[in-house]
């Protein structure tokens, strides 16, 4: 699944659950990735809010997995959306902060 995000209230799901088990799946996967126009909304950066968005996505996955992960890349702060209650999370999660230089 492909979701967009900017601020607390802009979540949106651009491509839907696929299994991706095959180099033919991923070739796809890529050209609708590339094929989707940019959604987002102006404002603060909702980064609470995208993961809180996941983590309930996750919950409607059509399929047994042995791992479940979510990806997020933003370029802000978040300052839009408050922190994530611990209870939403089904097990721990763990966050990974990282910066990429393209």
């Amino acid at each position: 699944t492909l979701v967009q995000w900017s601020s607390r209230d802009s979540q949106v799901v651009v491509i839907g659950w696929q299994a991706l088990a095959t180099s033919r799946d991923l070739e796809a996967f890529a050209r609708q990735t590339e094929k989707a126009g940019r959604h987002w909304l102006p404002g603060g950066t909702g980064l609470a809010a995208a993961v809180n968005f996941s983590v309930a996505l996750l919950q409607t996955l059509p399929a047994v997995a042995s791992r479940r992960v979510i990806d997020i890349s933003g370029d802000g702060a978040d300052n839009d959306g408050g922190g994530t209650p611990c209870w939403l999370f089904p097990r721990p999660l763990t966050f990974v902060y990282a910066l990429a230089i393209l």
